[in-house]
């Protein structure tokens, strides 16, 4: 059409009927806007104002004179008519009356004329050649900018789009609130409820045919249903103890899900039915890691994505048949994955994380060919949670501030209290070296966890002493002397116990190996041993070996996690996961509750003086920092605190003649939901 000689001299409005052919052709009609034409057809600058400079709607009139011209002429007998309506960019492709309907195609094969493999070659060759002109003079519309859905002020988490990609459900917790459903327009708008925010509600998703929400609802600290609604709740499944996202059949009537029905197993995927409750397995781990979890089902129906956990932050993405199949390997990063998604075609996972020593950022992993990924550079930095319409043209993620800093404060309720590391990312596990002069903490400062240093216990002359460039590093401990710390690191998939001399810039040496878990280490008062908690016996316990690698001694029975030595060599003071510190001789024996107030989510939030054991208490009620007198067993509040305490990872340090205690604290944390239009 675009040759014929009421075309070939209209280079513009050859250019202007092609651009809005094609666009509608790919589905993206809806994009035809006076603006977007303006910008890719007539070179205008993407802030231009189309009611000062008409240009679009100047030449659509010239267009739809042009078209007039073409049926009048070269384009009589054309079968199909193009027609650009009144008002509107958007081309309409109408049959002419007497041009008969193609019949179907036979199956069989049918004689055809021989065409040359040169005349073959040409023709590929100049289309190729064709497509290439238009796309360097017209490249594709880029996506907008990422726009904000929810209010920045709460968690807002786990976007689900509908079926027909317009809106979006997600959970929202606000301080002072439960965790509950809201549902808002995916082009903007107020959000509504969904459930009333009387209980915790989380990972919402969306049945295929629209009609139906799933999500979990929290029963106690530890059970949690998965419930159905649409005009009233259905429960659907009870006793559930690992929440996640929840992911549909493409026919609706099956629900996946991670759980860990057996603690001592690892987490798997399960199926249930949404007619006969009945569950089952879909996946089965390996035996000695954390599990599967994260199931995400493809586009056709087929084949179900999840995140394969070896260890906490080590992660990798699976795909499996849901019909028979063994699940293959997609990634290869063991990397703390923070979500995946199905590209809308069905030949792609998005996936969020930090790899190597990037920040975190959203990334395409092809799943038909082995390949790098491929960055998605419109998720911008930081982005969870991802989420792409059924349609395809939107994708939406969640944004989280978690700003964690490490404080410094006298031990005394009133006491003033000064924070010493300021950057926007994650400062925890800080240690006082043992002269009271220097403190080291793990920090993402930089985009991995690593280990850092400061010359002085203000935070000043700071200075990075690690490059482990795995997926986390932390809970560094100084040695008696101060000349030496010890951490761990996930950099080999397993924690293993590194220790590294403060001042010789030697590479860090490796205290453990194998394939059990080795974290959380600690240095006895003489200087030679080291303490540490490992899953090697099939359960967390307190170990302890000497520093240059002897065979490890099993300290507790009964479980054990974070450890320190008494100051006299004597004793073990250690937390459990399960909440509580105890306490036993060094070389194991009588295990001994010495306080069951701190709680399981702040089992790193204790510390050992001399004469004292300082601990956290955080809820409604209680927020202090208090200290437990080793021989009176008398316990005061030490200082009281504003802002919650770092949860599940190590964070206080307290010198031994309680001049000063250091503790981490989150001093800004929000999550709101991004949505890009007119992703590619």
């Amino acid at each position: 059409m675009l040759q014929s000689p009421e075309w070939a001299q209209s280079a513009r409005m050859s250019d202007f009927l092609r651009f809005v052919v094609e666009q509608t052709l790919q589905g993206k009609s809806d994009q035809l806007k006076q603006t977007v034409i303006g910008v890719a057809v007539f070179g205008r600058e993407p802030d231009y104002d189309p009611r000062v400079d008409p240009v679009v709607r100047v030449e659509a009139r010239r267009l739809r004179a042009k078209l007039q011209e073409y049926y009048a002429g070269s384009g009589a007998a054309d079968p199909i008519r193009i027609e650009l309506p009144k008002g509107a960019y958007q081309p309409q492709f109408v049959r002419t009356p007497d041009t008969p309907v193609p019949e179907a195609h036979s199956t069989q094969p049918q004689p055809g004329p021989w065409i040359p493999t040169a005349v073959v070659l040409a023709i590929a060759v100049t289309v190729v050649g064709v497509m290439l002109f238009f796309f360097k003079r017209h490249p594709p519309i880029p996506a907008s900018p990422p726009r904000l859905l929810t209010d920045r002020q709460a968690y807002s988490r786990s976007p689900r789009f509908s079926p027909d990609g317009n809106r979006i459900v997600f959970s929202q917790e606000s301080s002072g609130s439960a965790s509950h459903i809201l549902i808002a327009p995916a082009a903007g708008g107020e959000p509504v409820p969904f459930t009333s925010g009387a209980v915790r509600d989380y990972f919402p998703e969306w049945s295929p045919d629209g009609r139906r929400i799933a999500f979990f609802r929290e029963i106690d600290a530890l059970t949690y249903s998965i419930l159905l609604r649409d005009s009233a709740e259905q429960p659907l499944l009870t006793g559930v103890n690992e929440p996640g996202p929840i992911a549909f059949s493409r026919d609706g009537q099956t629900l996946y899900f991670a759980d860990r029905p057996d603690p001592a197993a690892p987490s798997a995927i399960y199926s249930v039915s949404l007619h006969s409750g009945q569950r089952q397995a879909v996946s089965n781990p390996p035996a000695g890691i954390l599990g599967d979890a994260y199931p995400q089902v493809s586009p056709d129906g087929s084949t179900i994505a999840f995140l394969r956990r070896i260890e906490a932050g080590v992660q990798d993405i699976y795909t499996q048949p849901l019909h028979r199949g063994a699940p293959r390997q997609i990634s290869r990063e063991q990397a703390d994955f923070q979500g995946i998604c199905w590209t809308a075609d069905g030949h792609g996972i998005l996936a969020a994380f930090a790899r190597g020593e990037s920040v975190p950022s959203l990334w395409r992993f092809s799943t038909d060919t082995p390949a790098e990924p491929a960055r998605v550079a419109e998720a911008g930095i930081g982005p969870l949670s991802p989420a792409v319409s059924p349609t395809g043209n939107r994708l939406a993620f969640v944004v989280r501030i978690a700003d964690t800093n490490i404080w410094r404060a006298i031990p005394q309720p009133a006491a003033e209290s000064r924070q010493l590391t300021s950057s926007a990312a994650l400062d925890t596990s800080p240690q006082i070296s043992p002269d009271g002069k220097q403190m080291v903490w793990r920090s993402a400062s930089t985009g991995p966890n690593e280990i850092w240093i400061a010359s002085a216990i203000d935070g000043s002359g700071a200075r990075r002493l690690t490059s482990m460039r795995g997926p986390v590093t932390g809970s560094p401990r100084w040695s008696p002397d101060g000349k030496h710390i010890v951490f761990e690191s996930r950099r080999n998939a397993r924690g293993s116990l590194f220790t590294l001399h403060t001042e010789s810039g030697a590479s860090p040496r490796e205290l453990t190996h194998g394939q059990s878990n080795d974290i959380l280490p600690s240095w006895s008062h003489n200087n030679r041993d080291v303490y540490f908690a490992s899953d090697r016996s099939g359960q967390w316990q307190v170990w302890r070996m000497s520093s240059d690698g002897q065979a490890p001694q099993q300290i507790t029975q009964n479980g054990g996690f974070a450890a320190f030595e008494s100051y006299d060599g004597k004793t073990v003071y250690y937390s459990k996961q399960s909440g509580g510190i105890w306490k036993t001789s060094r070389n194991g024996g009588a295990e001994t509750l010495v306080t069951s107030d701190l709680a399981p989510n702040y089992w790193g939030q204790f510390a050992l003086a001399e004469r004292a054991l300082y601990f956290v208490t955080f809820s409604a009620s209680e927020r202090a920092i208090r200290r437990l007198d080793l021989a009176t067993g008398e316990v005061r509040d030490a200082r009281s605190l504003t802002r919650m305490p770092v949860q599940w990872d190590s964070g206080m340090s307290v010198s031994r003649d309680e001049t000063s205690v250091l503790w981490s604290q989150l001093d800004a944390g929000a999550s709101d939901i991004y949505v890009v239009d007119g992703i590619h």
